[in-house]
């Protein structure tokens, strides 16, 4: 460092606004370029390429049904009810997981009960109050 810190100070500032102004006008190139460039006056001029649509798994009936009709006869576990689905020919959708959709169900459909990690129907269901 020189003995006056003023002075270097005095060119540090001058170093930097020197590499201050080479950028400004690097800049100032940079946005002349994109200024040429023709870019299409709407949307409408661009290609569209269609998006496909992943197709919908259809059933003939629901995921909640499907269970109540696999476990009607006796209580089942968890792989059995998705065994039993898979037999039925019962298809998910391609991002579900069928293990958890099943859990899903079980959980949430008052149709069913949990007993020693087997599941079936309540009474109530298989035999509605008129």
């Amino acid at each position: 460092m020189t003995a006056n810190p003023l002075k270097e100070y005095a060119r540090l500032r001058q170093v930097i606004l020197a590499r201050k102004a080479a950028i400004e006008s690097e800049l100032q190139e940079l946005e002349r370029t994109l200024a040429q460039i023709a870019f299409p006056p709407d949307d409408q001029s661009l290609p569209r390429v269609p998006l496909e649509k992943p197709k919908r798994v259809r059933n003939s009936m629901s995921l909640g049904d499907a269970v109540f009709a696999v476990t009607q006869s006796a209580p089942l576990s968890k792989d059995e009810i998705l065994t039993a689905l898979d037999r039925m020919g019962y298809r998910f959708p391609e991002k579900a997981t069928p293990r958890d959709e099943v859990a899903s169900v079980l959980q949430l459909d008052q149709r069913f009960e949990e007993s020693n990690g087997r599941y079936g129907p309540t009474l109530e269901s298989l035999f509605p109050a008129a």
